[in-house]
């Protein structure tokens, strides 16, 4: 086995130790991040020394630092660990596991001798991976997003309006009871504000109850409405998830019509919006 693919396979097994420690012991806990940052320093020796990896204790000293790097980088970018936990253990395991590897690898290719065309290959690996990443960030935050809101029971729709832009979209998982989904339409010298509350999370009537929105009065089956002096809500069910349009200027029946015209949003529609 050469010992790039060595180098490799001990970036491997540091990335899943990694993603271990940051899914049982919460990726934000300081004593979490702590571990992460100084595990990779003896794991990586040990299982360099253990594969026989040659100049194992340079390898094993500058991988770490180019995993920071690493890190910093696609964290500027808006792209972090958790960005890719939001696609799931596997596949943000698969992520830590990838990233450790290039880690690995790319000082192996550095510092060991007869390798040079393996370091011209590693640094075009990591120049590519930085580029492609960095220009398709909006894509992968949006689709974390997606998917983050798919496990939390929050359904990522939303309503087609004509005449206005999906602006903003923001979503709120923290607490799985709590969970919702929120977008904000701009156009036609107004806005109009979009709530999905996670499925089987009460009814529209609870809801508009809940928002201290007073008179709350039966609009048809199943559809709610609100109207004070100074702004106007309808809540609904769509599929079985309750939904809030919101809009000061809208009458009832434009928020009915716009009721009607939900559907799923492509991962298009929320890449062309604001994500925080």
């Amino acid at each position: 086995m050469s010992a790039l693919v060595r180098a490799a396979l001990v970036g491997a097994v540091v990335g899943i130790a990694e993603a271990i420690l940051f899914v049982f012991g919460g990726g934000d806990e300081p004593l979490t991040v702590m571990a992460m940052v100084l595990l990779p320093f003896p794991l990586g020796m040990f299982l360099s020394w253990f594969g026989r990896l040659p100049v194992s204790w340079a390898v094993s000293t500058l991988a770490p630092f180019l995993l920071y790097a690493l890190l910093i980088a696609f964290g500027i970018a808006g792209l972090t660990l958790f960005t890719a936990m939001d696609f799931g253990v596997v596949a943000g395991t698969a992520v830590f596991m990838v990233l450790g590897a290039i880690g690995y690898v790319a000082p192996a290719a550095m510092v060991l001798p007869g390798y040079g065309k393996a370091r011209a290959w590693a640094a075009g690996l990591i120049a590519v991976t930085c580029l492609g990443l960095w220009t398709a960030q909006d894509v992968i935050a949006a689709g974390a997003q997606a998917e983050r809101l798919e496990r939390a029971g929050v359904p990522v729709i939303g309503p087609a309006l004509d005449g206005f832009d999906l602006t903003y979209v923001w979503d709120s998982t923290e607490n799985p009871d709590e969970a919702e989904l929120n977008l904000e339409y701009a156009g036609q010298g107004t806005g109009i504000e979009v709530t999905v509350r996670a499925r089987g999370a009460g009814t529209p009537e609870e809801a508009c109850a809940s928002d201290g929105a007073e008179p709350c009065r039966e609009l048809r089956e199943d559809v709610w409405v609100s109207a004070e002096s100074d702004d106007r809500a309808l809540y609904a069910r769509r599929g079985d998830a309750v939904v809030r349009l919101r809009g000061p200027a809208a009458t009832e029946l434009q928020l009915l019509a716009m009721l009607a015209t939900f559907r799923p949003l492509a991962v298009s529609e929320l890449v062309a919006a604001e994500i925080p």
